[in-house]
């Protein structure tokens, strides 16, 4: 970009042409973003929608179920107790109507908030065969892969259910999805686009 004379975000969002070395597609998803970035201060939080491709975006979506839940995992890589390193400290689920949030202070209490919490989503996905764990970004299933087995607990449950796609990634649904007038497409950033007040 810079080589073809392209310095600044407004300027790519103005660029008419080709880039030399850069594929059409690529310059293209780069202009859109850089468009609506620029112009986010007049217009405001706005998005565009992608165009449709086959195992992308709203494709990865399932067709919602009664059972569905939500998950979300904040841990601390700072902790450190008796040499060992970080903290799962909590898992949040959503079921649509209920939020359960499974704490762990100590690395004891985080592998029986492991153990609660695969006990949750089973019984959830036998009552409800249709059901998916929706999370946003991979660091769920990173982590759940790190403390099954770090605790050497519910490693095949969870590979079951990962070969069974029972986990939804929305990150790559929305990343596949939409271009938004926002820096970044952490889940905090969006909330600019639906409305969301802390």
């Amino acid at each position: 970009l810079e080589a073809a004379g392209v310095q600044t975000m407004a300027g790519l969002a103005s660029h008419k042409g080709r880039i030399p070395r850069l594929a059409d597609p690529t310059l293209d998803r780069l202009r859109t973003q850089a468009t609506l970035q620029t112009d986010r201060p007049r217009l405001g939080p706005h998005h565009v929608l992608r165009p449709p491709a086959a195992g992308k975006g709203f494709d990865l979506l399932w067709h919602p179920d009664p059972g569905d839940l939500f998950y979300d995992i904040e841990g601390d890589p700072f902790y450190s107790e008796a040499g060992a390193e970080g903290l799962e400290y909590l898992h949040g689920v959503w079921d649509g109507q209920t939020f359960s949030a499974v704490w762990a202070h100590t690395h004891a209490a985080e592998r029986d908030a492991l153990v609660r919490l695969l006990e949750m989503f089973d019984t959830r996905l036998k009552a409800f065969p249709g059901a998916h764990i929706y999370h946003y970004a991979p660091y769920e299933i990173t982590a759940l892969r790190k403390l099954c087995t770090r605790y050497g607990i519910g490693e095949a449950l969870l590979d079951r259910w990962l070969r069974e796609r029972r986990f939804c990634d929305l990150y790559a649904v929305v990343r596949g999805a939409v271009t938004v007038s926002e820096t970044s497409y952490s889940i905090k950033d969006m909330e600019a686009l639906y409305g969301f007040r802390r």
